[in-house]
């Protein structure tokens, strides 16, 4: 009786954590909505056949979205691991951490549900890569191209195909193409003017569920459009008065010109000052002075 409690207190528990989900489901699709929540309320009564039951009807329906596709398979992982069915229960946690890597367990859970748990963890740490989807968007300038690239981690290869949407400004409907599995991108020009660009990237299984996504339409991500500079013609005038050769300047040829005069006569003087009378006379003047002899020397 005391085991039986926990247990639904532990179904009752996941079921809630499951609905909490449920109201903040992304881009949840409406007719598939009452299934997803029929199932998990069979588990939360601890209905586990039933609970299989549904979530094997709704894994193969088509476009569910990456939250109720989680919930789906938690549901069927952890109601298959209470049923016994050991390598069923492991093959759908395998899946369950394809689409949640994150994925964890509370520890009140027993060994009938840890142990495929774990075998499933152990399963993807030995993968090459840790499943995923990546998008990235190159430099945005205005009447500029630009790049939308997609880069899905696939080491299972769940993923069919791509889906990747675009749009210029906060509002209006999104440019979505969808290209094979594997690096996509989608080339685009900014538009004159805009300043974001609001963008979402999916990665959708045969059933066109979604397995990885980067956003939404609901919750797109946003990447900022690099402003242009403004220049004000009359500053770069200014600027380039201010920055006039000094050469150019009038006072400039004046004042060398006087610094150019004022050491040639220095070099003169300098030149001269040694010299007799005479000798600095210029040579088209002549002088008449006194010469005086010492013996047969000029006296100096």
């Amino acid at each position: 009786m005391k085991n039986s409690t926990k247990a639904t207190w532990l179904a009752l528990g996941l079921s809630c954590a499951l609905s909490f989900s449920s109201a903040d489901a992304r881009a949840a699709d409406a007719t598939l909505e009452p299934d997803v929540a029929a199932a998990e309320a069979a588990y939360g009564q601890l209905s586990y056949e039933d609970a299989v039951r549904r979530a094997e009807l709704l894994s193969k329906r088509k476009g569910m979205s990456h939250d109720q596709l989680v919930r789906v398979y938690r549901i069927l992982a952890i109601s298959r691991a209470s049923l016994g069915e050991d390598e069923k229960a492991r093959e759908a946690f395998v899946l369950l951490l394809t689409y949640e890597p994150d994925t964890t367990l509370d520890k009140s859970f027993g060994p009938k549900v840890q142990q495929p748990y774990q075998e499933a963890r152990g399963y993807w740490r030995q993968q090459p890569s840790k499943p995923g989807l990546e998008a990235t968007v190159s430099a945005l300038r205005q009447g500029s191209s630009a790049t939308l690239r997609a880069t899905p981690r696939d080491p299972t290869h769940t993923v069919h195909d791509l889906v990747i949407a675009y749009r210029f400004g906060a509002k209006g409907s999104f440019e979505a193409k969808t290209l094979p599995s594997g690096a996509q991108s989608v080339d685009f020009t900014v538009p004159a003017g805009e300043s974001r660009l609001d963008y979402y990237v999916q990665a959708r299984d045969a059933n066109e569920s979604i397995v990885f996504e980067v956003g939404s339409a609901q919750a797109p991500k946003t990447a900022l459009v690099e402003a242009k500079a403004v220049v004000d013609p009359g500053a770069r005038g200014r600027e380039g008065a201010g920055s006039k050769s000094i050469f150019a300047s009038p006072i400039f040829w004046i004042a060398t010109g006087a610094v150019v005069a004022a050491g040639a006569v220095g070099t003169y003087f300098i030149a001269t000052s040694g010299k007799t009378r005479e000798e600095q006379l210029p040579p088209n003047r002549s002088g008449i002075s006194p010469i005086i002899f010492c013996g047969a020397e000029r006296c100096r």
